[in-house]
């Protein structure tokens, strides 16, 4: 019984975590031909490792720079090929996912200055997440808060004047969400193993004042 209850707490407990290594999605296995207007397109819709962008730029969709061009940051960078574009990120499979970061800079290098980009995650409650980077030239990683996580979606979208391109999103898809009759289920267990190791108890304690 020691052990049941010992599980029981664990798997209550441990609802909703995930517990795979979390995967890079850096892109490097897109295509790299043919250049046409000066990107590779890649459509409105990437899978990668599991997940999905989508995107409703009319110009291609999605798109990376070519290694020559001079906004090429050394690696294949996906951006969404239009100003105000939105971007979307699911789990392939439907599954609740998180993500710890990111990397982003300006579509063209030599574009000045810097630009806010707000990330909003759905949770699979329906509640919402929120958090915004200032982009700029430089490449830049950074880290989403504990927050991001149990996520349905991931969105944010391209700015009107300073576009950004992304890479090396690492993201754990292994994040299980437990629905309310099964961690009800799970508390159960708890609670009727804690009473009968009291009724257990009680039986001795009355067999030794005999």
């Amino acid at each position: 019984m020691k052990e049941l209850l010992i599980v029981a707490v664990c798997l209550l407990f441990g609802a909703g975590r995930g517990y795979a290594a979390p995967v890079t999605l850096n892109f490097d296995s897109l295509p790299t031909a043919p250049v046409l207007g000066g990107v590779i397109s890649h459509g409105n819709s990437v899978v990668e490792n599991g997940f999905v962008f989508n995107t409703g730029a009319a110009f291609g969709g999605f798109a990376t720079w070519p290694s020559g061009n001079s906004s090429y940051t050394g690696s294949a960078a996906l951006f969404a090929n239009q100003s105000l574009a939105a971007i979307s990120l699911t789990q392939q499979n439907g599954n609740p996912f998180a993500i710890a970061s990111i990397a982003l800079t300006f579509t063209n290098l030599a574009q000045p200055g810097s630009q806010l980009v707000t990330f909003l995650g759905t949770k699979t409650d329906s509640s919402t997440v929120q958090q915004s980077f200032a982009v700029s030239a430089a490449t830049q990683t950074f880290s989403f808060s504990s927050a991001f996580t149990g996520l349905t979606s991931l969105d944010w979208s391209q700015d009107s004047s300073n576009n950004h391109q992304f890479d090396n999103l690492v993201v754990d898809g292994d994040v299980a969400a437990v629905s309310a009759p099964a961690t009800g289920a799970l508390l159960a267990i708890v609670l009727a193993g804690l009473a009968v190791r009291r009724r257990h108890g009680a039986r001795g304690g009355v067999r030794r004042a005999l």
